[in-house]
């Protein structure tokens, strides 16, 4: 699951990126704007009931679901692909591309908009397109920063 934010006009300064220091500068700025995304994408929401262990079946975050048997002892399944660490970042095209994405399977059913399952809505699992929309304006001001410091170096 990958997504990026679009920011037209990036084409005119590639010639400021021929030089390594610009080119540098433009990365660094690109990868100040992709980890405020990642961190707003790979925030957990509080724990519900349904994380709390020891009732019937629980969900234990970072491993996987749990469940208690007639004798009283615990079983569970390990399958958590830990969600939240699992988002990474990548800056390419010399500063151009910021590309913010997670290969955890169940990702879109959990962050996705329209594929997001009611249960985690519920829970208040936040899409990574909501994250984006709250966020782009931050984002959008801190590369517009950048491309500024860099005609202004002539």
């Amino acid at each position: 699951m990958t997504y990026g934010i679009q920011i037209d006009g990036l084409d005119r300064i590639e010639r400021k990126l021929n030089t390594l220091a610009n080119a540098e500068y433009m990365k660094g700025a690109m990868t100040a704007a992709v980890s405020h995304i990642k961190d707003g994408i790979a925030e957990y929401p509080p724990s519900t009931a349904a994380n709390t262990p020891y009732q019937r079946r629980w969900y234990e975050r970072n491993w996987g679901s749990k469940w208690m048997r007639a004798d009283g002892t615990v079983a569970g399944r390990k399958s958590s692909e830990m969600l939240g660490k699992s988002w990474t970042t990548r800056v390419r095209d010399r500063g151009l591309t910021g590309v913010v994405g997670t290969k955890v399977s169940y990702a879109p059913f959990v962050q996705d908009k329209t594929r997001q399952a009611r249960f985690h809505a519920a829970r208040g699992w936040k899409t990574v397109q909501d994250v984006i929309r709250e966020r782009k304006a931050r984002v959008v001001k801190g590369i517009q920063r950048a491309i500024a410091e860099l005609w202004s170096r002539g």
